[in-house]
């Protein structure tokens, strides 16, 4: 009886300790999305008629490009065992994943495309590149946060220069030996 009681308590322990967890990883992930939000509208200097129209194109767009995503990584684990190594898998497995994969690529680009002709129709082309251009920077400050937080070194990301500078090689002569 004590056992039961015990291995409950223990159960109603874990699953309470996990659920704020999960409540906090989905309020991380809004707090992200916000940040976002923001950031390519400060990018993109939308105007209030701009605003109305691009960001329910953009939403969509962007839900898309994660169920495709996802439907990526799905399709690529392993059927049966989802642990399985790269090394356990055979030739053929490895050859059919690799398919798969490039097939999701393609669809996932073939929806880019598709969405660019929507942004062109709600934006001005320049405000289209710099969306790009904006989420690609998110994606880089974001890595480099979440990097230097796992580090716990304090200190911010990097954000005046969209790329690091890179040191000039050897007497300038890249290609020569």
């Amino acid at each position: 009886m004590k056992t039961k009681i015990l291995t409950l308590a223990l159960l109603v322990g874990v699953v309470a300790w996990a659920q704020p967890d999960r409540e906090r990883m989905r309020m991380s992930m809004e707090k992200v999305e916000a940040k976002k939000i923001a950031f390519i509208t400060d990018r993109l200097d939308l105007s209030p008629e701009q605003a109305q129209t691009f960001w329910p194109v953009y939403n969509e767009y962007n839900d898309k490009v994660n169920a495709a995503r996802k439907e990526q990584l799905e399709s690529i684990r392993p059927k049966g065992d989802e642990k399985k190594r790269l090394e356990d898998l055979s030739d053929k497995e490895i050859d059919e994943m690799m398919k798969m994969r490039f097939q999701m690529e393609r669809k996932e680009l073939d929806l880019k495309m598709e969405y660019h002709e929507r942004f062109k129709d709600v934006l001005e082309i320049r405000q289209v590149a710099e969306l790009y251009r904006a989420e690609h920077e998110f994606k880089r400050v974001l890595f480099e946060t979440m990097r230097s937080e796992h580090r716990g070194s304090g200190k911010p990301p990097k954000t005046t220069k969209p790329f690091k500078e890179e040191k000039p090689m050897k007497d300038d002569k890249p290609f020569e030996e």
